[in-house]
């Protein structure tokens, strides 16, 4: 019975993300069981289930059927996203650049998220200085989009890839900018935690290592996730090392080893490997060489 509950409650969930993506896409919900209803409804459950290739040859054979539909800004958007998923950058930019398909995401009210996902797909291509340039055109064209706090977040991002830390700092620490309002409206938002840790790394990078430490302590680490709870101690222990404070250091390393040791996935292993060697460094430092 209770299989049969389990299995009901997916199934309702998943017609629940169709029907809200639907919607949300601007696109019109057709008569239950026409062949294009179906045809978006089966793509969009690849896609939230996250079988990319699936979404990407469904949502390929809609748009190539029904291109004039409604629903076609929106089923661009997430063929791109596939594509982004699959690695297929260069086919997203392309698809989320075209002029037409941009004429027709404006009028469906979703030419921010093209130029958001356009800057992720550059992102992962290693193409950072158009990334950075895409994410702060979509805070100048859209400043009412709710992607605007993760453009500038995501632009910092890449600015730090280029170690262009003069223009990280113009962007996460300006007191009249978007992050600034945004962190004071939602300091505990994993958006705002993420811009802290790229302004703490950039105090760092320019050995303000006192100031690093001060916006690293304002990141309640309850409300973190463990990838950023591993960059807070990691950054903590770089900018207590500068300070040559070996025993926050090593406090700040034991806490990274316990962190990654809690980790699971492939990034993980290096994370640990990377908390044993400097856990090991700061005891050599400090002339504990039996026990590093």
């Amino acid at each position: 019975v209770m299989n049969s509950l389990n299995s009901g409650m997916v199934f309702l969930r998943r017609w629940f993300l169709i029907c809200s993506a639907l919607v949300l896409g601007g696109g019109t919900i057709f008569a239950a069981g026409t062949r294009e209803t179906r045809a978006y409804a089966a793509a969009l459950a690849a896609f939230h289930d996250k079988f990319y290739d699936r979404a990407e040859a469904g949502l390929t054979q809609y748009l190539q059927t029904y291109r004039k539909s409604t629903n076609a800004p929106q089923a661009v958007l997430l063929l791109a996203q596939s594509e982004f998923y699959l690695g297929k950058n260069t086919n997203a930019i392309a698809r989320l650049t075209d002029g037409g398909n941009l004429a027709k995401a404006q009028a469906a009210g979703l030419a921010d998220q093209y130029v958001y996902w356009t800057g992720e797909a550059q992102f992962s291509s290693g193409d950072f200085t158009h990334a950075a340039e895409t994410f702060i055109s979509l805070t100048d064209q859209f400043p009412a989009s709710p992607l605007g706090t993760n453009a500038v977040v995501a632009a910092a991002a890449a600015f730090g890839q280029t170690a262009d830390w003069t223009r990280v700092d113009n962007l996460l620490d300006n007191p009249n900018g978007l992050f600034q309002r945004a962190a004071q409206l939602d300091p505990a938002g994993e958006t705002v935690a993420n811009g802290r840790l790229l302004q703490a790394e950039s105090k760092c990078s320019q050995k303000d290592f006192a100031a690093a430490i001060k916006l690293l302590n304002r990141l309640n680490p309850a409300t973190l996730t463990l990838e950023q709870d591993w960059k807070r101690a990691h950054q903590l222990y770089r900018a207590s090392l500068g300070l040559d404070d070996l025993e926050t250091a090593l406090t700040a390393t034991t806490n990274l080893l316990q962190i990654a040791r809690s980790g699971a996935g492939g990034s993980w292993a290096a994370n640990l490997a990377e908390s044993v060697a400097s856990h090991a460094g700061v005891l050599e430092k400090m002339g504990r060489t039996d026990e590093a």
